[in-house]
């Protein structure tokens, strides 16, 4: 008999269940990265980071159908991409690269003093797909607040950049979007 692994295919579950799964793994992570448990909020986050790849799939394929129709640019669903949840800073500099890099984890932060334009849902989602996922931080305030900070390499027309945006507000952003095309 031949032994081999045997793999099973994830099916994810609906796209409101999963946004829902993320803002109560955020919640969950940051509880725990206060607790200083940082082994379980590494695995909460790998977690919501598979979720968050499957929803902005969803999204963004559900932006891409509506597109080749006439009514998209009028759309509810393009409204709702629309939203602003985060600063965008498009593009960094280099230096803006080196300084994130030597932010330590947990210490996530924009570059002081420069100017950001607002981050978009949709933008955010493209952010999230395109990210350097060597270079992703985050910062956990006191009461449970948890921002995402992502590098996102240049590549397909755009530049280096650096994004910010509350998990909660993105996670409510989403739900919004997602309650459109129901």
């Amino acid at each position: 008999m031949i032994s081999r692994t045997i793999k099973f295919l994830v099916i994810p579950g609906s796209l409101l269940d999963e946004i829902q799964k993320v803002s109560a793994a955020s919640i969950e992570f940051s509880r725990n990265w206060i607790a200083e448990d940082f082994d379980n909020a590494g695995t909460i986050s790998q977690e919501a980071f598979v979720l968050l790849e499957h929803i902005q799939g969803e999204l963004m394929r559900h932006r891409d159908t509506m597109k080749s129709g006439s009514a998209y640019s009028a759309s509810r669903f393009k409204a709702a991409l629309d939203v602003e949840v985060g600063d965008l800073l498009e593009p960094a500099t280099p230096a803006n690269k080196l300084e994130f890099q030597g932010l330590s984890l947990g210490h996530g932060a924009m570059p002081v003093g420069m100017t950001f334009t607002k981050l978009t849902l949709e933008k955010a989602l493209n952010k999230l797909k395109h990210r350097d996922t060597n270079l992703v931080n985050f910062t956990v305030s006191d009461d449970g607040d948890h921002t995402l900070f992502i590098f996102t390499k240049a590549g397909m027309g755009c530049p280096d950049s650096l994004s910010s945006f509350n998990v909660r507000k993105f996670c409510d952003s989403c739900k919004a979007a997602a309650d459109v095309i129901r």
